[in-house]
């Protein structure tokens, strides 16, 4: 800003929230411009050796200043300047006169834009990272699973023609499955981090019969937790595509989300509940708990990357994993939550 009244008293206004460079034309702006690498910049568009244009033109030529929010003051109201400083790479045009509180307002916008921004960078690096992580132990843990499997079976086999014993050959079983599970926990991985399209074995099944054996291992984990377990169903003779095995992992990551915020919060006589029923067109399951609840501000980003609520050791995956297989089966999810009533997860499939 040339005009020295001007410029002192914006820089006292402004010098009680932000650390203010102030600079007298747009070559000594520009200079301390690279120099120290400002937050935000505010200039005038008419001033002597180089206007506000020349040097926003001269800015935006250095990437580093890619996201460096330029604000334009101008006492001139044509839509022709306006539209220059915009095409230039200015953020905001403000016409003077003007009020400080306008000036204040749209400097703290463009911050909380360049912050998010920022958040949105740390949060692809760190995916990127994971994605790393989670393709190495993929490779590392199939070796070992693998041979969990071919243990597994060669133990079948030995105690074939003797006299078997009913428990051994379900605790194989339960070997078995649990290998299966964890493959599949490093697929659903894999398919998340690298944004790569859902590989899905969908059949025609029976809602009840889909449902029912995911509630049975859902009241056993529970209760072995000391949580009271509810389960309710109508509609269970109704049919619907989906991936039997995926949509278990739905639940079952819901439920475990519910069991460590209940276990967490030591919440008094813990409760789940699971409620299955159908309208025209959809089948509906809501998980209940009786936990803390969840923050509206955590709610809102609950099934984004890295959000997590109520439990010490989330990672924040989880929900997002399962709202990317509930929307790859077609359906949809979302949360009802009140602090300090609990949380209820409703999810909505397609019926045939």
């Amino acid at each position: 800003e040339d005009n020295p009244d001007m410029r002192n008293f914006l820089a006292t206004a402004l010098a009680s929230k932000y650390n203010v460079l102030t600079a007298e034309d747009g070559k000594l702006g520009l200079s301390a411009a690279r120099r120290e690498h400002p937050d935000v910049i505010l200039s005038d568009v008419q001033m002597p050796v180089m206007d506000g244009f020349a040097m926003l033109a001269e800015l935006r030529k250095d990437h580093s200043f890619d996201r460096t929010p330029v604000l334009m003051l101008t006492a001139h109201s044509e839509s022709s300047a306006m539209v220059e400083s915009l095409e230039l790479g200015a953020v905001d045009y403000i016409h003077k006169p003007f009020k400080l509180t306008e000036i204040e307002a749209r400097i703290a916008a463009h911050l909380r834009t360049i912050s998010m921004l920022e958040e949105i960078d740390e949060r692809d690096s760190r995916l990127v990272a994971v994605g790393q992580i989670a393709s190495t132990l993929a490779h590392d843990m199939r070796g070992p699973l693998t041979a969990i499997i071919n243990r597994a079976e060669l133990l079948r086999i030995m105690t074939e023609g003797g006299e078997k014993d009913e428990l051994v050959d379900q605790e194989i079983a339960a070997i078995e499955q649990s290998v299966r599970r964890v493959n599949s926990m490093i697929q659903e991985l894999l398919e998340f981090v690298s944004g790569r399209e859902v590989v899905l074995e969908q059949s025609v099944t029976v809602v009840e019969d889909l449902v029912a054996p995911v509630a049975a291992e859902s009241q056993m984990a529970l209760q072995h937790s000391g949580i009271e377990w509810s389960f309710s169903m109508q509609g269970g003779e109704n049919k619907l595509l989906v991936d039997r095995h995926r949509f278990s992992r739905i639940i079952e990551n819901i439920i475990n989300n519910a069991r460590d915020a209940l276990l967490s919060s030591n919440t008094a006589s813990p409760k789940v509940s699971l409620h299955v029923s159908t309208d025209e067109s959809h089948l509906i399951l809501s998980i209940s708990d009786n936990g803390p609840g969840i923050p509206q501000d955590v709610a809102n980003s609950l099934f984004q990357p890295y959000a997590t609520a109520g439990k010490a050791q989330g990672h924040g995956l989880g929900l997002a994993i399962v709202r990317n297989l509930v929307t790859a089966n077609g359906g949809s999810v979302s949360l009802d939550s009140t602090v300090e009533c609990g949380s209820s997860f409703i999810i909505k499939l397609p019926l045939l």
